[in-house]
């Protein structure tokens, strides 16, 4: 994963403990650094935290309903056994897998912040 995708808040694991989700708190070129982290990471060591319902429901997003968000209504669809969710806005259709994924791209569509909470985040 590349630190020029992401931005702070976005959640994340790493490779060698994916258990944990964490915020990123700073990045630098090649190098980012997750809020229950002492030391930055490896831009390489990073990994994305796959989109489930059960993922969603832990930080209370609606799936499966049009809801409003910021300036535009959305409909987050996972459908079952996809490789990809999606989310729909007027005129706008875009897949994603992963929670930073999703984070960004409602950013974007709606300029809407999904995570505020910069904490460690467990299953």
């Amino acid at each position: 994963m590349k630190a020029t995708e992401l931005r702070l808040g976005n959640i994340l694991t790493t490779v060698d403990d994916p258990v944990h989700r964490g915020a990123v708190l700073t990045l630098e070129p090649g190098l980012v650094h997750l809020v229950h982290r002492e030391y930055a990471d490896d831009e390489n060591l990073l990994q994305g935290v796959p989109v489930t319902r059960p993922l969603l429901d832990h930080y209370h997003i609606p799936y499966g309903t049009w809801h409003q968000f910021g300036r535009e209504r959305v409909y987050i669809d996972l459908p079952p056994n996809e490789e990809y969710a999606f989310l729909h806005a007027p005129g706008v259709v875009m897949k994603f897998q992963h929670l930073h994924e999703l984070q960004n791209i409602m950013l974007e569509v709606c300029n809407h912040e999904l995570i505020t909470d910069p904490v460690v985040h467990h299953p």
